[in-house]
């Protein structure tokens, strides 16, 4: 009997996770190619404790452990399999995924003294040949197989990138065992307000777009998706073993065929009557289903996550979106409309922005509505240069060298216009990282007093704390904002942002200033703070 165990990094995060969906589907590839007697294969995900990780791995005692690996988490995947290969010493390593695909021959001069193969693009195909030998004892048999590559005393052997599964030979990804510390998955529906018990699958893989900033388009294959009826298969037998009340469609662009996502929206009501759904899409696609969306809420959809990216023109040019600021307002006030939960995929800095575009980025939100948004992490987010992208290879041709392989670079040092430079450094790397924390657990806990106080009868002070709670959300964006109106010379003086807005020294989560106005009139004022 073969073991493989497939094994996610623990990287933290929320105790309620999606699952390493990429490896449920090769996990569960090789059970049906192999069978279940010759192979059991387990994904083994601890998300918070890495000794946990570890020690179930070497319980299990696998022949072979495949590693997803992620840019920016390079060298904790590294550590991981060296303590595996410490204990296991005749264990097969295999690095795949997104970072190992994007930097390959790379990652084979750099890792494969560690990992024995390296994986180039999906990843079913390449581990099935290299299982087959682990079982015949002929190694050169998974050798001159596309995808799947090493280092030899000579150099790398490659034969380029694996080959994308046909669509029919997709197999039912949960078939696979995960063995996991994540609590179980739900979706809150504010349309029904309940929480559903979820699922979550990819059932398409790519994107056809080519967005300058994205990894996808770097990774080999085209955009293709499993059979509907393959799918909805699936999950009927998923429903019998664990029902569940909501589906999340992890896809990158969900929206690619109109008449699939209505086909697919009417069997799951057919099947599985009230069950919900959501997924995520680019603007272009899903302004295509802009008459369809009455019907699709009525077939359970709840939210999408929307791949808007900029508010300004320059913007949406240099990154190569494929819509307009005007398309991008229509798809949001679609979304309000239809009162359907909105995920937010913003990038607010760039090092090629001008101010005029960081001040574009924040009137668009403003005009669309999305100040009162739960989550204010648009405010925050800069490109990240992943390898493989057009973008990166944009700076790495402007800087005149490459970027270490294994480096997502920090963009701090790399702005063109010097006012945004400062802006970042003010907002991003001092008020987000001194601040933020602490001003959205006040929101937190005044909206949660709020609610208290409604309960226990005094519906005016719940109300004074529901206004205070939104004044203070707001105060980000007014910060940001404000800075776009500061001459160079006086971002320059501010060695952080407390010499800009001094009371928010006296700000902290354990004295709630319940009567505090966050809109001082002057950025010297002092806020008056009273207890919670």
């Amino acid at each position: 009997m073969l073991r493989i165990a497939l094994v996610a990094t623990p990287l933290g995060g929320p105790s309620a996770q999606v699952h390493p969906l990429g490896c449920m589907a090769i996990g569960s590839f090789l059970l049906e190619e192999l069978g279940p007697h010759m192979v059991e294969c387990k994904v083994f995900n601890f998300i918070r404790d890495p000794a946990r990780a570890l020690h179930e791995v070497l319980a299990f005692a696998p022949d072979i452990v495949g590693f997803p690996v992620y840019s920016g988490h390079v060298e904790e995947v590294a550590d991981l399999a060296r303590q595996v290969r410490q204990r296991l010493p005749q264990v097969t390593l295999v690095a795949g995924g997104p970072h190992v695909t994007l930097t390959w021959l790379d990652f084979i001069h750099r890792w494969g003294g560690l990992f024995d193969y390296a994986v180039n693009g999906d990843g079913e195909l390449p581990l099935l040949a290299i299982a087959r030998p682990r079982l015949s004892g002929d190694w050169g048999a998974c050798h001159a197989v596309p995808g799947v590559g090493r280092k030899t005393r000579l150099g790398v052997a490659q034969q380029g990138a694996a080959e994308s599964l046909p669509t029919d030979r997709w197999i039912n990804p949960f078939l696979c065992e995960v063995v996991t510390d994540s609590e179980a998955l739900y979706f809150s529906d504010r349309m029904d307000r309940r929480r559903r018990r979820a699922v979550a699958l990819v059932s398409s893989r790519s994107c056809p777009l080519k967005c300058s900033f994205c990894a996808i388009i770097a990774m080999p294959g085209k955009w293709r998706a499993a059979p509907v009826d393959a799918l909805l298969e699936w999950l009927r037998i998923e429903w019998v073993r664990q029902p569940f009340e909501h589906i999340y469609f992890m896809d990158a662009n969900y929206f690619v065929s109109q008449k699939r996502v209505r086909e697919v929206a009417a069997r799951i009501r057919e099947l599985f009557g009230d069950v919900t759904w959501s997924t995520s899409s680019t603007v272009g696609y899903f302004l295509k289903m802009e008459a369809d969306l009455p019907w699709l809420v009525a077939h359970g959809l709840r939210a999408i996550e929307l791949g808007l990216e900029a508010g300004s023109p320059e913007q949406l040019a240099f990154l190569n979106k494929h819509a307009s600021t005007a398309q991008n307002l229509r798809a949001v006030e679609l979304i309000q409309q239809h009162q359907l939960v909105l995920g937010l995929d913003f990038i607010m800095f760039y090092p090629d922005q001008s101010l005029r575009g960081l001040i574009e980025n924040l009137d668009f939100l403003r005009q669309a509505s999305l100040l009162d948004e739960d989550y204010s992490d648009h405010l925050y987010t800069a490109l990240v240069l992943y390898p493989g992208t057009p973008l990166r290879s944009f700076y790495e041709t402007r800087r005149g060298e490459p970027f270490a392989p294994d480096e997502l670079p920090d963009i701090r040092d790399m702005f063109v216009d010097p006012v945004v430079k400062e802006i970042y450094r003010l907002f991003v790397l001092d008020y987000g990282e001194h601040h933020r924390m602490r001003i959205e657990g006040i929101v937190k806990a005044w909206r949660g007093q709020a609610a208290g106080r409604q309960l226990a009868g005094n519906p005016r002070r719940a109300q004074q704390l529901r206004f205070n709670a939104i004044r203070l959300h707001h105060l980000p964006y007014r910060l940001l904002r404000e800075l776009t109106t500061l001459p160079l010379a006086q971002l320059h003086a501010l060695n952080s942002i407390d010499d800009y807005w001094p009371w928010l020294r006296n700000l902290r989560a354990d004295r709630a200033p319940v009567d505090f106005n966050p809109w001082p009139a002057t950025p010297a004022e002092p806020a008056h703070v009273e207890a919670a």
